[in-house]
């Protein structure tokens, strides 16, 4: 248990210390999705081919992206334990978007 912020969204890249040891940088990130799954809502990163087993996710992030297999695969971040849930999420990813001028690696619609 510890304190702070359980998902960081920055110029570098993407930290749920929940399933990662470290930062996800956006090279490796291909898109960027919204699911929702009944009433429990998710951000999905889909990872670029052959990068996935090179990026630093926790034994427990490596077992939760076997399981989202069934869903569409990718790096699931949910939005419980987030204050104000995936959408809080999704607009920083946003605002780190729009702050940083070049390309990127996500969707437009996302």
């Amino acid at each position: 248990m510890r304190r702070g912020p359980v998902v960081s969204v920055s110029p570098e890249g993407v930290f749920d210390r929940r399933r990662s040891t470290d930062w996800i940088p956006w090279h490796a990130i291909a898109a960027v999705d919204e699911i929702a799954i009944g009433t429990q809502g998710f951000i999905q990163l889909q990872v670029r081919p052959g990068l996935a087993d090179h990026l630093p996710w926790s034994r427990r992030g490596r077992w939760h992206a076997r399981l989202n297999g069934m869903h569409g695969g990718g790096y699931w971040i949910a939005g419980q334990e987030v204050r104000g849930g995936t959408r809080a999420v999704l607009d920083a990813i946003a605002q780190v978007r729009a702050a940083s001028r070049g390309p990127r690696t996500l969707n437009p619609d996302s």
